[in-house]
């Protein structure tokens, strides 16, 4: 990822991106998540209400976002960077990338236990026991909600396959 920056460099100066173009990505985002919610529309009514409930509530985030950048976009001076610290913006995308891959080989529960603590600690959030209660807490919450009350298969979990001896 850091080598895509490189590249880009010449032609998008990272360090010049200032708090006018935030206005544009929010637009950008605002598209997006309209873009989801109708492609939620077409799923069958029992497996399309959690995407449009989820959808709607984006539609409405970066709605925010749109009326919050284009209000400060002349407060704030030109010179204010958007992208403070370019390598941790590409570690970062490059976790996200190995955590979608891992969910399929490791399994969701334990991709997400590793990656909310691993994320947290690179971008200097230094609590580990409040980021491992965190990770725990949203790992169970999910089990519940999608496990437990939608009665949704999640990709098997090869530790606990490991552990249990169950296929």
């Amino acid at each position: 990822m850091g080598t895509v920056l490189a590249a880009l460099n010449p032609v998008i100066d990272f360090k010049k991106i200032t708090r006018g173009y935030e206005c544009l990505i929010s637009i950008f985002l605002f598209g997006g998540a309209v873009g989801a919610f109708f492609t939620a529309r077409e799923f069958p009514d029992a497996s399309g209400i959690f995407p449009q409930m989820v959808t709607v509530l984006g539609i409405f985030l970066t709605a925010v976002l749109v009326i919050k950048s284009s209000m400060k976009a002349g407060t704030i001076p030109e010179r204010d960077p958007f992208f403070i610290h370019i390598p941790k913006f590409a570690i970062s995308c490059s976790m996200m990338l190995a955590y979608l891959f891992s969910i399929n080989f490791v399994g969701y529960f334990t991709s997400t236990a590793m990656f909310i603590p691993a994320l947290a600690y690179m971008l200097s959030y230094k609590n580990t026991k409040a980021s491992l209660y965190l990770s725990v807490g949203f790992v169970a919450a999910i089990y519940v909600i999608f496990v437990v009350i939608f009665k949704t298969t999640l990709p098997p979990e090869l530790i606990l396959q490991w552990v249990l001896g169950y296929d």
